[in-house]
C-alpha cells in the first residue's frame, strides 16, 4: 500500500497481478489450442476452456488498456475457432507464436513501469522494455500542472493527459501511463504537498 508521507520518497508500481494477467490469459489460449488439437478430448472440456479464455480476456480489459487487448481477444478468438475447424496444425502454431511474441513485447514493460516522487522531483519510467521512456520533472522549474481526464460516451475514463507549464514559459504534455492513472489521487496529493500547483480537469 502506497502511503502519502511528507518526507519520504514514494515509489509507485503496478501490482504484480497486473503484468501476470496477460501471461496467464495468453497461456490459457495456448492450452486451449492444444485441447482443440486433441480430438479425443470431451467437447464440453474444449468449450469450457474456450469460454474461460474469453472471460479471462474480458477481465483483463478492466485492469489493462482495452485498446490493445480488445483486438488481441478478437484475433485469438477467431484463431482458435479456425484451429478447431482446420485439421492442419499450422494455424495453432501460428497462434502460439503470436501469443509468445505478444507476451515478450508488452509484458516486461509492465514490470518496469514506475513513478518515483521525492520532495524535489518526480521521475517516471514507461514504454516498451527495449525502448523505455524516462521523464524527470523538477518542482522548482514548474509553474503549474494540469491533468485532463478523457471519458467515452458511457462515462468511463479512457485516459489521462498531463500538461506541465514551466516557470520560463515552456510547456510539456504527455499521456499518463497505467501506473499514473491507477494512482492519480495519491500523486496529486504528493505534488501539492511539495508545493506544486496541480489542477485535475474532469
Amino acid at each position: 500500500m502506497n502511503e502519502v508521507l511528507a518526507t519520504n520518497t514514494q515509489v509507485f508500481k503496478l501490482p504484480l497481478a497486473i503484468p501476470l494477467i496477460p501471461v496467464i490469459v495468453l497461456g490459457i489460449f495456448c492450452v486451449n489450442i492444444v485441447f482443440l488439437w486433441v480430438r479425443k478430448a470431451p467437447s464440453y472440456a474444449r468449450i469450457s476452456l474456450f469460454v474461460v479464455s474469453i472471460a479471462s480476456f474480458m477481465l483483463t480489459f478492466t485492469v489493462i488498456d482495452w485498446w490493445f487487448f480488445a483486438p488481441v481477444c478478437i484475433g485469438f478468438g477467431i484463431g482458435t475457432l479456425l484451429v478447431y475447424q482446420n485439421k492442419r496444425r499450422w494455424p495453432g502454431y501460428l497462434l502460439i507464436f503470436c501469443a509468445a511474441l505478444t507476451a515478450g513485447i508488452f509484458v516486461p514493460g509492465l514490470f518496469q513501469e514506475s513513478i518515483v516522487i521525492s520532495p524535489g522531483e518526480i521521475r517516471s519510467t514507461s514504454g516498451f522494455w527495449f525502448h523505455p521512456t524516462y521523464r524527470e520533472i523538477t518542482y522548482r522549474d514548474v509553474d503549474h500542472v494540469r491533468m485532463y481526464r478523457y471519458y467515452d460516451s458511457e462515462g468511463y475514463s479512457t485516459g489521462t493527459n498531463v500538461k506541465v507549464w514551466y516557470s520560463d514559459g515552456q510547456e510539456d504534455g504527455f499521456d499518463a501511463d497505467l501506473v499514473w492513472r491507477r494512482n492519480t489521487d495519491k500523486i496529486v496529493a504528493l505534488l501539492q504537498l511539495y508545493g506544486v500547483k496541480v489542477q485535475v480537469l474532469k
